[in-house]
């Protein structure tokens, strides 16, 4: 789970460029890289350095844009699965899932990580080490 919802600059322009580029077929990290004047390796090797990787941002991209037909638009299943380039609703629900157990893991992960934090910070906050003088 990343540290917060913004993402870096570069990521969240390569964001805007698949939204932007996205017309009922999943845009190619070539298309993008094209758009973008770089090379393939080099959009991979930037967003690497950002902590993400194309095909990570392409699934957090639909899966966003799938919140928002679902919801906001009141898309049925199969208009949503079309919308966002799977070839029938069965590989859109397995996508569906998968997000779901995804965000399941990471709230898992986020919350473990937290009680760890509080389980190990001192009680009160007036707490200090001193060492035993001998």
């Amino acid at each position: 789970m990343q540290k917060s919802n913004r993402l870096k600059p570069f990521t969240s322009l390569v964001r805007k460029q698949i939204l932007k580029s996205f017309r009922f077929k999943n845009p190619t990290l070539n298309q993008i890289a094209n758009q973008l004047c770089l090379s393939n390796r080099s959009l991979q090797r930037r967003l690497s350095q950002e902590g993400m990787t194309y095909r990570k941002l392409l699934s957090q991209v639909k899966m966003e844009l799938s919140k928002t037909l679902e919801i906001q638009c009141k898309y049925k299943t199969k208009d949503v699965a079309y919308a966002l380039g799977y070839c029938s609703s069965s590989s859109y629900l397995h996508a569906k899932n998968r997000w779901r157990r995804l965000r399941i893991t990471q709230k898992r992960k986020y919350t473990l990580n937290i009680s760890l934090k509080h389980e190990f910070e001192p009680a009160h906050s007036d707490f200090s080490f001193k060492p035993l003088k001998i």
